[in-house]
């Protein structure tokens, strides 16, 4: 199965086959429903070479523990949630090829006020690693822009719960920032990289004049 950050991060499912032009096929939900199945036969993936994304019903990435995602060998999805959803929609999109190489990979990078990740990514040039038996696409660029925060803060960017997240080494009382170019989620009040994610990088802010630097890549050799 692949892990997809795209614009972004999802779920994917991937076996080796030939590479295809990327293409989307989306589901809308549009009742109460606890599990979705759709099959090869109507998204019109030729290989499991595709990533499935999952959005509630104000557009934005569900986590892995609220719609989790499954393939069987004929290629048919199942999404399951947790709790129901009533509106919503589920695009796959794909087919992928083979494991990517660039540097750019995953990669943070600092500019001004913005902390990114995989800067250059996009569904042409997107990322795709794999570790763990399991494999993660970046089809955009993560951008975490601060907006306000005290001399010294540290912003670590991690994967987790199939999600790319920026944790803001201070309380959302005294910091403030927002996430841009792939689906990301911001947490204030981290202070180190939690338990069971991957630590891709973390970047320190300066103030007053306002830019991050000192950045530092952490991400293991599988991202790299």
């Amino acid at each position: 199965m692949i892990k997809t950050l795209t614009a972004f991060l999802a779920f994917v499912c991937f076996a080796a086959s030939a590479f295809a032009q990327l293409g989307t096929y989306t589901y809308t939900i549009t009742g109460s429903t606890s599990s979705v199945t759709i099959s090869h036969s109507t998204h019109g993936k030729t290989a499991f070479e595709f990533a499935v994304h999952v959005y509630d019903g104000n557009g934005v990435r569900m986590p892995d523990s609220q719609a989790s995602v499954s393939a069987n060998s004929y290629g048919d999805v199942t999404v399951d949630f947790n709790p129901s959803v009533s509106a919503g929609a589920i695009k796959i999109t794909g087919n992928y090829g083979s494991l990517t190489t660039a540097a750019r990979d995953f990669q943070p990078t600092a500019s001004g006020a913005d902390f990114k990740i995989c800067d250059g990514c996009d569904q042409t040039n997107y990322a795709l690693r794999s570790s763990d038996s399991k494999k993660w696409l970046m089809s955009g660029t993560g951008v975490f822009t601060m907006y306000t925060a005290g001399n010294g803060i540290v912003v670590r960017a991690y994967l987790k719960d199939n999600l790319l997240i920026f944790g803001v080494g201070a309380p959302s009382a005294t910091a403030a920032g927002i996430c841009a170019g792939i689906t990301c989620r911001v947490d204030y009040g981290v202070y180190s990289v939690p338990s069971g994610a991957i630590a891709l990088g973390s970047a320190v802010w300066k103030a007053p004049e306002a830019y991050f630097y000192n950045v530092s890549d952490l991400r293991p050799g599988a991202f790299q």
